[in-house]
């Protein structure tokens, strides 16, 4: 009898503290989901809007960046969803209503990830066949680019669709929205892709290691090389970091099913870093872009001062009138 009072004891305080670390979870989850992408959709229509501005912009691999950021920055919209949802106690759900309301976003994030290896091959082509790359048809060329992904993509989501179940989740996201095994295989396969994309980069390196006579010729392409795997290198690390912690909290460690809910939470947020530092890395690494931003952030400053001055003039004009009035009145009256 005693035992079983333990028992229940231990039972009650383990579930009281289960819900306190949830909370602390939660908390730290609603900071992120409004943090990053709120920054990172600044940075991505940036980068949309100096892809569409610049002439200098306007070839083929400022166009496939243009794509990332474009499918990157609806990711982060619907993160920022995930956040309202969580400020509002609407987050809990099946993972079938999960789906259904996120089911672009799965689509987005695939895309995404595609469009790396994409970016990655462009600049082998470009280096391999420096001549042709130019002559090729850019509309035919990001279509065939595009595809891949395109198919990724409809595989995976409508996969989800046909194998969907109606388990429980706590916040809804990519990891969650799929089913166990194909959040699996999507986290093995996003791995793979930054993999490949990294060895395409490594060949790269090791052309222009062979090419290293023709410094001047390749100058500029060894910096947009370098520019582009920064990127893919982060976004591979977060893969890891989110691939590796799930696969040791599933196979190695005996947790309760609270706590490894939290754990998968969290595995959200390498994923929004790595949706946000595009940006930050082409301002960074890239003269084009980086001047690019500099000459929006300046127009942005420029019309924000320009309405204080219309406004300052505009109260200006009021009070002098104002004044004016009254000093006629006043000789009226005398």
């Amino acid at each position: 009898m005693e035992s079983n009072t333990t028992n229940l004891i231990i039972d009650n305080s383990t579930e009281q503290e289960d819900l306190k670390m949830m909370d602390t979870v939660i908390t730290i989850i609603k900071v992120n989901l409004i943090f990053f992408p709120t920054v990172g959709c600044y940075g991505n229509i940036n980068i949309l809007i100096a892809t569409y501005k610049n002439k200098s912009l306007h070839n083929k691999c400022s166009y496939l960046i243009c794509q990332l950021a474009f499918w990157n920055n609806f990711n982060l919209m619907f993160e920022l969803l995930s956040g309202i949802r969580l400020l509002t106690d609407a987050a809990e759900m099946t993972r079938r209503d999960c789906f259904s309301s996120i089911a672009f976003y799965l689509f987005c994030e695939c895309m995404g990830t595609s469009m790396i290896l994409s970016i990655a091959v462009d600049r082998l082509l470009s280096i391999v066949f420096p001549f042709r790359d130019d002559k090729w048809n850019q509309n035919f060329y990001l279509l065939i680019m595009t595809t891949p992904g395109i198919i990724y993509a409809c595989i995976m989501v409508g996969s989800n669709w046909i194998l969907m179940d109606d388990g429980w989740v706590i916040v809804c996201n990519p990891p969650a929205a799929y089913t166990r095994e194909l959040s699996d295989i999507w986290t093995k396969v996003t791995m793979v892709f930054c993999a490949l994309s990294i060895f395409v980069y490594t060949v790269i390196y090791y052309l222009f290691w062979k090419m290293a006579k023709d410094a001047k010729g390749f100058s500029v392409q060894r910096k947009i090389v370098t520019t582009l795997s920064i990127n893919v290198i982060f976004v591979f690390v977060s893969s890891i970091l989110c691939a590796g912690l799930m696969f040791v909290v599933n196979n190695f460690m005996n947790l309760r099913p609270m706590v490894v809910e939290a754990i998968e939470a969290f595995a959200v947020i390498p994923g929004l870093a790595a949706y946000t530092c595009y940006y930050f890395v082409l301002f960074w690494r890239s003269t084009e872009y980086r001047n690019a931003f500099l000459h929006q952030l300046k127009c942005q400053c420029f019309q924000s001062n320009k309405k204080q001055r219309e406004n300052t003039i505009a109260v200006n004009m009021t009070m002098s009138g104002r004044t004016t009035m009254g000093k006629r009145n006043s000789r009226q009256i005398i």
